[in-house]
């Protein structure tokens, strides 16, 4: 690998890491990001790290996880929802502002009723970034701690049939003997 593409697999590398939690990240926005096209930077990235782009991204994301499991006394829904917490904020704040943009037009331009319904659009829309932030979460985080939901029992909607799998494991040993997944 030339000293110019070091320089540029570096640079994507940066880019790479600055936009780990920004989980709309696309392969497009990471080419861009770094100055290239998308196909030269698959061919650049692939030649350097030996997988494409978005393999790239998706195996350090995982091995991101797995490393929380390890160190921590976590277990794999709490990994999980913390992970996907991120995702389904970016999700509500764009669905979110969407419905306020929407709201502002309605009252600015609509009369009457409508410009009633914007209003109340609005106000709806502040009230559910409130109980998103200030209680969905929370109760999320608080819930995947009990037992009842992170080891699969069969009303929690979190059990090996609902979720398409043979069984749960709460846990593989690693080669160096610590468990990942749950407990030792």
């Amino acid at each position: 690998m030339t000293s110019t593409a070091a320089d540029t697999f570096a640079r994507f590398v940066a880019v790479l890491a600055d936009t780990m939690d920004d989980h709309d990240t696309n392969g497009e926005a990471l080419a861009s990001r770094v100055h290239l096209s998308r196909f030269h930077c698959d061919r650049l990235v692939s030649a350097a790290a030996g997988e494409p782009p978005a393999a790239l991204r998706r195996r350090i994301l995982l091995e991101r996880a797995a490393y929380q499991l390890i160190t921590t006394d976590h277990d794999v829904l709490r990994v999980a929802v913390e992970a996907g917490w991120k995702r389904a904020r970016n999700t509500c704040l764009a669905a979110d502002a969407v419905s306020l943009l929407a709201a502002v037009v309605l009252y600015i331009f609509a009369a009457g009723v409508v410009r009633g319904f914007a209003f109340a659009l609005g106000i709806s829309t502040l009230i559910d970034l409130v109980v998103f932030f200030w209680f969905t979460h929370p109760m999320v985080s608080w819930l995947s701690q009990f037992r009842f939901f992170n080891q699969g029992h069969h009303l929690s909607g979190l059990d090996a049939e609902a979720l398409g799998i043979d069984r749960i494991n709460l846990g593989t040993a690693t080669p160096q003997g610590q468990t990942v997944g749950g407990r030792a």
